[in-house]
């Protein structure tokens, strides 16, 4: 060949490709995304501080990633008090 290169520069695929990925993971929401934090999850459930904070968060996650328009404040204290009463007595099993 005379050194001319035709087609689409491999350097633009593989630069499109980082920017779908990192479009992706902007779309891929964390706890921290949420609308609610781990004080709302203490105060509306009245848990201490614990892994149990962190489990609530994260099956929020869950539902929200699975339906994002629930990710507003309201929404989320209102599913907190209605799916996720947790006994703080122990399992007593």
């Amino acid at each position: 060949g005379n050194g001319t290169k035709t087609g689409f520069p491999h350097y633009l695929g593989e630069l499109t490709e980082r920017i779908d990925a990192v479009i992706a993971a902007e779309e891929a929401l964390s706890v921290r995304d949420l609308k609610v934090d781990g004080a709302d999850v203490m105060r509306v459930l009245k848990v201490p501080p614990g892994p149990e904070v962190g489990k609530v968060l994260e099956r929020l996650l869950e539902e929200v990633l699975e339906e994002p328009s629930l990710n507003e404040r309201g929404k989320l204290l209102a599913r907190m008090r209605e799916a996720f009463s947790i006994d703080t007595r122990g399992s007593g099993a």
